[in-house]
């Protein structure tokens, strides 16, 4: 019954369509593996292309994580699950 009465307050329910609605963006991780992998490599070409972009505009480069010549994404896509996905979605359970 609390739970009820907490989701019947608009700010909580504003909070609570934000949240699921930012856990739709960065869902990636549950998708079966096969589209996993696709999205991770579309997305890891973006944040390549940021940093590349950084570099060759003397920039400070934001995500050195994404450097094209290191970078793994495996691990990258690890570390997102790990210090993201994880709490985010356990938070829902």
């Amino acid at each position: 019954e609390c739970t009820a009465n907490i989701k019947n307050f608009p700010d909580n329910q504003t909070l609570i369509k934000r949240m699921m609605i930012k856990c739709a963006d960065v869902a990636n991780p549950c998708r079966p593996l096969e589209l996993c992998i696709e999205w991770a490599g579309r997305i890891s070409e973006e944040y390549f292309a940021q940093t590349d972009e950084e570099k060759r505009q003397g920039l400070p480069v934001v995500m050195p994580v994404f450097d094209r010549n290191t970078c793994s994404i495996p691990k990258s896509q690890i570390s997102f699950i790990d210090y993201f996905i994880t709490d985010m979605f356990d938070a829902w359970d």
